[in-house]
């Protein structure tokens, strides 16, 4: 149960925390998380309201940076 738990976690992007005696350093990287981040618009270029997918791909020059 356990790994399919830690599996659905990392495929959603989340964070697992399990058998663990330290449960404030799992809530610590869940804190951090969520206390740092942007929230990023798309405006399309064409008026269309066509409902067709546009792939959009970020980037970032910051070192260290982890984009989900």
């Amino acid at each position: 149960m356990e790994n399919i738990l830690r599996s659905l976690a990392d495929s959603t992007g989340g964070t697992s925390v399990f058998n663990t005696n330290n449960l404030n350093q799992g809530l610590d990287k869940v804190d951090l998380e969520l206390s740092n981040y942007y929230v990023l618009g798309f405006n399309p270029s064409s008026p269309k309201r066509d409902a067709k997918l546009r792939k959009i791909e970020v980037k970032t020059e910051a070192k260290g940076t982890k984009l989900k």
